[in-house]
């Protein structure tokens, strides 16, 4: 499903060049909840940001069921990025766009019919709990909303895997519960391939069954969340 082979990121900068990621490999297979958790500063959000290459690896390869993304040209990788949903952790949502606009906009922007789009909502605003909030724009929204909302847009194009960026850090207990319990149930409801990253471990406890610990920019530790505890 996704295989990461040989992945570096190195940043540079006037004061000399920043290893973020040494040589990462990493397989992730369809219907996964893989959990890659690690502190501050390890190199977590620069991984996640390189499956879907909002950033380019300096070296290496992502493939995405055998496809090389780093190998593809700006269009392609605008059709390939379209299966991959992403959620993050401040939410990102238009704030003067209401909640069902919020959801529309990357179907609107793929040019999808308005009527399939207006089925869509519906389907989604199901899924995610959020039928009487259509029309609320996101500043009368508590935070496990918000993030209700952000898992509705990511997967507004039905894409093979959502790609989770601290999606509860900025949220209560009572909250990250719900939200992870939602995140369980898509998992089994579409198949749909997860990878999770925080420094949370009952995070990865309650709903990853594979983990990745990283430290330095080095995958320290990996296999079956069980295990790994």
């Amino acid at each position: 499903m996704i295989k990461i082979t040989d992945v570096k990121k190195v940043y540079k900068s006037k004061d000399g060049d920043v290893t973020a990621l040494k040589s990462i490999n990493l397989n992730i297979e369809q219907g996964d909840i893989y959990g890659i958790i690690g502190p501050s500063g390890a190199g977590k959000s620069t991984l996640i940001r390189i499956i879907n290459l909002l950033e380019e690896p300096s070296s290496g390869n992502v493939l995405i069921d055998g496809v090389d993304l780093t190998s593809l040209s700006k269009g392609e990788l605008r059709e390939e990025r379209k299966e991959i949903g992403m959620i993050f952790q401040n939410f990102n949502l238009m704030n003067n766009s209401t909640v069902s606009q919020n959801i529309a906009f990357p179907m609107e922007i793929s040019h999808i019919d308005k009527n399939v789009i207006k089925d869509r909502l519906d389907e989604l605003l199901d899924m995610v709990g959020l039928k009487d909030k259509e029309n609320v724009y996101p500043a009368k929204l508590s935070g496990g909303q918000k993030q209700r909302v952000g898992i509705a847009r990511a997967l507004a194009n039905k894409p093979k895997i959502l790609l989770c960026d601290e999606p509860t850090s900025a949220l209560d207990p009572v909250t990250t519960k719900s939200i992870l319990e939602l995140l369980k149930d898509i998992n089994e409801k579409l198949n749909i391939t997860i990878v999770l990253i925080t420094h949370q471990m009952e995070v990865i406890k309650t709903i990853c069954n594979k983990t990745a610990v990283i430290e330095n920019g080095l995958i320290v530790e990996e296999g079956l969340t069980q295990d790994i505890l």
